[in-house]
């Protein structure tokens, strides 16, 4: 009979695997591909999720109404749908990460899934704000608000696996080291 434990070890590395790469292919689609198409223009500007330290009202109705038609149907109808999914990708990777590294799922696992909360916020007020471009000053901050969150949570999340792995293989090398 085969070692429940190990089947989910198995399941849990090919789960790891299948979200890493969907998650890399999705970031590089966005990053090269599409925003590029939304930001190409004189003068060029930056796509909301691009503006790390957020944006305030005027310049959020300035990159509405700089968008052309070409560039306003990639970000509503191909990067948007793409950012609908790439924070479920992510959020599986680095869950699933944590737990291989940490052996166990802990109290960590709410910096990725605040992060994810804090994307899908950002992407429904820029939905909003591009589908109805007299958008409110509120609505314009909060969606700031969600940028910036977002990006000090990537951060966070980036740095705490970062911890996480150096710590795992400095104590696989004193491991070794032993034997």
């Amino acid at each position: 009979m085969k070692n429940p434990r190990r089947k989910m070890q198995t399941w849990i590395w090919i789960a790891l695997a299948l979200s890493g790469v969907a998650t890399v292919v999705i970031c590089l689609v966005m990053n090269f591909a599409l925003i590029p198409r939304i930001e190409e223009g004189e003068p060029p500007m930056r796509c909301f999720d691009m503006c790390a330290t957020g944006y305030s009202p005027d310049e959020a109705r300035a990159f509405v109404a700089y968008l052309g038609p070409n560039a306003l149907d990639v970000y509503l109808h191909r990067q948007l749908p793409l950012d609908f999914v790439y924070p479920v990708c992510y959020t599986v990777f680095f869950c699933l990460l944590w737990v291989v590294l940490r052996g166990r799922p802990d109290a960590v696992l709410a910096l990725p899934l605040s992060l994810m909360v804090a994307d899908y916020t950002e992407n429904a007020l820029v939905l909003h704000m591009l589908q109805h471009p007299t958008f409110t000053d509120a609505i314009a901050r909060a969606a700031s608000v969600a940028t910036i969150a977002k990006t000090v949570l990537m951060y966070a999340t980036f740095g705490t696996l970062a911890v996480a792995a150096v710590v795992v293989a400095i104590r696989a090398i004193r491991r070794r080291s032993r034997q």
